[in-house]
């Protein structure tokens, strides 16, 4: 139990982070779905991560550095969480851009182009998850 409390931010984070993931997944398939391979990658990729960089400051705050702050300083906070996921976000999009778009188009065989899509979605999560917790943690709800 006291290992629990001891790593619960990091487990909170770790929850959170999947939820945030599967969100992010489940958004890309749709997308993909819906308006093309293409789309999803791009644009589709950068509309899922706004999306889930909402969702991820409000559970972060709430459930994960469990932040008191108000007034100018919670500004501060909602600030620096946008724009370090914005960093994030641009890594994420030129991963999947990238690794989606150019390489999944032209080495990739079209019938194999769908599970490339998802798993280079599901390594560009990792490194953000990564980058995110790091940026959280040292700069955004940094006590």
């Amino acid at each position: 139990m006291n290992t629990m409390r001891h790593y619960r931010e990091i487990i909170a984070y770790v929850f959170f982070g999947v939820l945030t993931v599967l969100l992010n997944c489940i958004l890309y398939i749709l997308f993909n779905h819906f308006w093309g391979y293409e789309f999803a990658n791009g644009i589709g990729n950068a509309l899922a991560n706004f999306i889930c960089i909402i969702f991820a400051y409000v559970t972060n705050r709430i459930a994960v550095f469990c932040s008191k702050s108000s007034g100018i300083s919670a500004f501060r906070e909602i600030v620096c969480f946008v724009v370090g996921r914005l960093g994030t976000l641009v890594l994420d999009t030129g991963i999947m851009i990238f690794a989606g778009n150019y390489i999944g188009i032209h080495y990739i065989p079209n019938e194999y182009q769908d599970l490339w899509g998802m798993v280079m979605k599901i390594l560009a999560n990792i490194v953000v998850i990564v980058l995110n917790y790091i940026l959280s943690k040292l700069v955004v709800f940094k006590k």
